[in-house]
């Protein structure tokens, strides 16, 4: 999906990466489990081998079972990337993956049939609504039983929390009711972006590189194809500043 880094996409060239167990006498050997996990799994899975007790809300579940040769629940994964937004003021994504399906929520909607189209390729949201509709109800259920986290030691001014937010470390807002924008405005949509952050990605590693009067060229052409896209006018200040 020609994303060259990661962080700004939510498909399965990203999201899908392997968790190993081993070592536990839980875990049956060379046992496989096709089922989605997620990282929210680890904790009270970890917790369960180690029987220790674990708090009394965990938003994951124990995979011990499916370590054991069992399966893994079938529930709905969710993922999420706010970076898009908090670097670009580009639309935020929020994905839910259940069974073989994936719904990506966005200004232009995604729907996959990951077992059809592994690779994410045919987006089936305009020819399939009845299960874009299924999707996003299941979406919307993830969400609603988000609850913010408290630190009620933590004193912290408005300005310390549009920092740490600005940093991404903020967390347990509805993402379907925080896109960021204001009232009637139309954020970009990532898959719109796609070509310009790659060449982005390419001038970061050329000025990395010490080639940095052939990054400004890349980020000028990217620059005079869009007026959103804060990170590339900050890449170019880098450069400047390098070249004096």
């Amino acid at each position: 999906h020609s994303e060259i880094e990661h962080g700004m996409l939510i498909y399965n060239t990203t999201l899908h990466v392997p968790l190993i167990f081993a070592g536990a006498p839980e875990c049956k050997p060379a046992h496989r489990v096709g089922e989605p996990v997620s990282l929210v799994d680890l904790t009270p899975t970890i917790l369960d081998v180690l029987k220790i007790p674990g708090p009394e809300r965990v938003d994951g579940t124990s995979l011990l079972g499916a370590l054991a040769g069992g399966h893994a629940p079938m529930r709905p994964i969710y993922a999420e990337t706010e970076a898009p937004f908090l670097d670009n003021r580009w639309c935020p994504l929020q994905a839910v993956i259940y069974d073989r399906w994936k719904y990506i929520h966005t200004t232009k909607r995604e729907l996959f049939d990951l077992e059809a189209d592994p690779g994410e390729q045919n987006n089936l949201a305009a020819a399939n609504s009845d299960e874009l509709g299924q999707m996003l109800n299941r979406l919307e259920l993830v969400q609603n039983e988000f609850r913010p986290a408290k630190a009620n030691l933590v004193g912290l001014t408005d300005k310390d929390l549009r920092a740490l937010a600005g940093l991404g470390y903020v967390v347990g807002v509805k993402p379907t009711e925080h896109d960021g924008a204001e009232h009637g405005e139309q954020l970009a949509d990532m898959k719109d972006m796609l070509p310009l952050i790659s060449k982005v990605s390419r001038a970061k590693h050329l000025y990395e590189d010490g080639k940095v009067d052939d990054a400004v060229t890349l980020v000028q052409e990217v620059l005079g194809a869009t007026d959103q896209y804060p990170m590339a006018h900050v890449l170019l200040g880098d450069c400047f500043r390098k070249l004096r």
